[in-house]
């Protein structure tokens, strides 16, 4: 169950990546004029103050929660995990396409670990600054 979970998880994230971009550039987000599933690509090309905003959530999440399960993944797994937003969403970005099929994953992959941390964190920042700029998407 873990797998389809981190996969749903990283589909929820792309579509809120998804509405932020549409919000600033009123068009769906395209890599070579294709439909892409890379929301660290989309970050990249949202505008400067809404990057900023996603970082100052995202690194005001990070700073009030509670560290210990980082330090045990450090310890335990020997991992380094990656506290900065944009590394994050490098590691979340493929996980759609990498992850739903569970055997290409491996035999693609296999070697590549990915530190996918911090979804509950990623996931309210996206969602706090789309709500922002159009309160009316609030969910009940």
């Amino acid at each position: 169950m873990l797998l389809p979970s981190i996969v749903n998880a990283a589909l929820s994230l792309e579509l809120y990546f998804k509405s932020l971009y549409i919000l600033d550039h009123g068009a769906d987000f395209k890599v070579n004029g294709k439909h892409s599933h890379h929301f660290a690509l989309l970050f990249e090309e949202l505008k400067v103050s809404t990057k900023q905003q996603l970082l100052d959530q995202f690194n005001s999440a990070l700073s009030s929660r509670d560290n210990n399960d980082i330090l045990m993944c450090k310890s335990s797994l020997n991992m380094i995990v990656p506290k900065d937003l944009k590394t994050n969403l490098v590691q979340w970005a493929n996980v759609f396409v990498d992850l739903r099929y569970a055997y290409e994953f491996t035999e693609k992959n296999k070697g590549k670990p990915k530190t996918m941390m911090f979804f509950p964190e990623i996931s309210d920042s996206v969602y706090k600054t789309i709500i922002d700029r159009e309160p009316t998407w609030k969910l009940a």
